[in-house]
């Protein structure tokens, strides 16, 4: 039984909702992820900042798949602010991935701004 397994705790129901939001996002199911990853970072306590931020960089990419680019960029820009909050450096994958995804929009300012966060990190 998994309530037997101590070390198991990390994985609670919100952040296995969160993980399966991303295999939905890696499956293609843009808006089935953002469903899903959203519901489980609105249901993270105030202290998993590392794991929002995680979750926000998810949503901004299933936000830039499904052609919201303006929420995709806000989404992208919280993450990466939570991040700094938290002083997770190590977090960055997901905000680094999708600021390569974003690319083409390189001389955006929102683009921009996101670089300015993410340097700072």
């Amino acid at each position: 039984m998994i309530a037997d397994l101590p070390w198991f705790d990390y994985y609670d129901s919100t952040r296995l909702s969160g993980f399966a939001g991303y295999a939905l996002l890696r499956d293609g199911q843009f808006d089935a992820s953002k469903a899903a990853l959203t519901d489980a970072a609105s249901h993270l306590p105030r202290t998993a900042v590392k794991q929002r931020a995680v979750f926000l960089a998810d949503i901004a990419t299933a936000e830039l798949a499904g052609g919201d680019l303006d929420q995709a960029w806000a989404s992208a820009g919280n993450a990466a602010e939570s991040l700094r909050r938290a002083g997770y450096a190590m977090g960055l994958g997901q905000p680094r991935e999708f600021r390569r995804s974003v690319d083409k929009w390189a001389g955006s300012a929102p683009v921009r701004a996101l670089d300015e966060q993410l340097a700072v990190l």
